[in-house]
C-alpha cells in the first residue's frame, strides 16, 4: 500500500482543485496539531499497514474494536472536513464520467449461433 505509486507503470491521476486542496490541508493541519495525543495510534496503524495481509486485517480490527475507548469523537470535526474534501473530489470525478481517459470502446463478441446449427 505504501509503495503503490512507486512503480513506474501506474496510471495515476490525482483529481483535485484549489478547494479540495485547501480542505485537505486543513485536515492535515488539524491532525498535525493532535500528534501528541495520537502518537500511540499512529504507531499501531503504521504497524498494521506494514504487516502481512492476514496480520494487518486482525490488527485493524483490534484498533477499531478499541476505538470507543480511545476517544475517537475528538476526530469528528476533522472527519467532517475530510468528508467535504472527498465530496469535492467526487464532484470532479463525476464531471469526468465521459472523459476519454476513463471511457473505452467495448467490443462485444458476436452472439453464438443458435443451438442445433443453421441447418
Amino acid at each position: 500500500m505504501l509503495t503503490y505509486f512507486d512503480k513506474a507503470n501506474r496510471n495515476a491521476y490525482v483529481a483535485g482543485n484549489a478547494r479540495s486542496a485547501a480542505l485537505l490541508q486543513r485536515v492535515l493541519d488539524q491532525l498535525d496539531g493532535m500528534r501528541a495525543r495520537t502518537a500511540e495510534l499512529d504507531r499501531e496503524l503504521e504497524d498494521a499497514i506494514r504487516s502481512t495481509p492476514g496480520q494487518s486485517d486482525a490488527r485493524f480490527r483490534r484498533i477499531y474494536a478499541g476505538s470507543a475507548d480511545r476517544g475517537f469523537a475528538r476526530f469528528q470535526p476533522v472527519r467532517d472536513i475530510l468528508r467535504r474534501h472527498m465530496d469535492a473530489v467526487g464532484a470532479i470525478l463525476a464531471g469526468m464520467w465521459d472523459h476519454e481517459r476513463f471511457t473505452r470502446e467495448l467490443t462485444l463478441p458476436e452472439p453464438d449461433e443458435p443451438e442445433g446449427g443453421a441447418g
